[in-house]
């Protein structure tokens, strides 16, 4: 059973798994995985789902 999913360089994937999982959890850390630098949040949260308010991709650079 796959418990987790990476999304990199694909917003319409992670985009639709949210669409998918709204009661899921996003672990939102930088490629580099460092975890001092990470945040959970609910699938559902605003500032992780639409347009990126920085206009850049959510999964890419």
């Amino acid at each position: 059973m796959l418990w987790f999913t990476e999304f990199r360089d694909d917003d319409a994937g992670y985009l639709a798994w949210l669409a998918a999982h709204r009661d899921g959890y996003v672990i939102n850390i930088a490629r580099n995985h460092n975890a001092t630098q990470a945040r959970v949040h609910r699938a559902s949260c605003r500032t992780i789902r639409g347009q990126n308010p920085h206009g850049r991709p959510w999964t890419g650079p």
